[in-house]
């Protein structure tokens, strides 16, 4: 049966929605076929692998330092392995490995102490990323209420690129009234377009302007929070490792072998 022009249309614009999906992304969870079971059981797990992440991501942060890289002078506090913790979601019970370091200082945000209950997934997703083709769209289709937000290191970094050595320090200065703002009404963004370091160099102004619809999620988060969606660097710490042990190896002989290698150097991480 031939589908008539306004179904045809209908299913033109399902497969457009379908193949925004970046392929790759697909890929990385797809192990072959999948029974509906197995698809559903993927969630969870999922959940577990970001909330651990994230939550290691926060003792970065509160430490001032990356997992196997050096401590900042005078630094005493340091990683001290983890505990297991049972937390209930609106998926079921979740059980996870949850970090700890050695003065017991640490607040995490994401997962307070003591919490028995997560419900963050429930509501929302905040995703802070770096100019992924592709991944914005990827993000709204499987959790249509993700908060996006650039990496505003990032930004910054993209930023001072087009400034030369000497004008780099004060040109950052300029940009933190921008970043650094209460609210996103108070933040100066007019002030540095119209003032001297915008006028030099109209290309940072340019891609902010592009960037603002990003940038703009931010300030509706207290310090707490801003402070760990602030960069991608926890994350990308986690990615280079495990980048270079894959790359090291070379080739696996099963999905399962592959899954292992990176679940033990991902516990080498955490441990560190």
């Amino acid at each position: 049966m031939i589908p008539s022009p306004s179904r045809a249309k209908k299913l033109e614009c399902d497969v457009a929605k379908r193949s925004s999906v970046p392929k790759e992304l697909v890929e990385h969870f797809l192990t072959g076929p999948m029974t509906g079971e197995a698809i559903n059981a993927a969630g969870p797990t999922f959940k577990q692998a970001l909330i651990e992440a994230s939550l290691n991501a926060e003792l970065s942060h509160h430490l001032g330092y990356q997992p196997g890289a050096e401590k900042p002078e005078g630094a005493i506090n340091h990683r001290h392995g983890g505990t297991s913790k049972t937390v209930l979601t609106g998926e079921g019970e979740l059980c996870m490995a949850t970090p700890r370091e050695r003065n017991g200082s640490f607040e995490p945000v994401l997962l307070p102490k003591h919490a028995r209950r997560f419900t963050a997934f429930d509501d929302s997703l905040i995703a802070v990323r770096d100019g992924l083709t592709g991944m914005p769209a990827a993000l709204e289709a499987v959790f249509p209420r993700t908060t996006q937000q650039t990496c505003i290191v990032h930004l910054i970094r993209n930023s001072l690129d087009d400034a030369s050595w000497k004008d780099r320090r004060m040109l950052a200065e300029a940009l933190r009234p921008i970043y650094a703002a209460a609210s996103a009404e108070a933040a100066a963004w007019d002030a540095f377009a119209d003032g001297e370091w915008g006028r030099r160099f109209p290309t940072v102004v340019a891609a902010w302007r592009r960037a603002w619809a990003q940038v703009i999620p931010f300030f509706a988060f207290p310090p707490e929070i801003r402070r760990v969606i602030y960069t991608t660097h926890a994350i990308e710490s986690v990615n280079a490792p495990l980048r270079k042990i894959i790359k090291t190896r070379g080739h696996f002989p099963t999905d399962d072998a592959a899954n292992k290698l990176i679940w033990l150097a991902l516990r080498n991480i955490a441990a560190d």
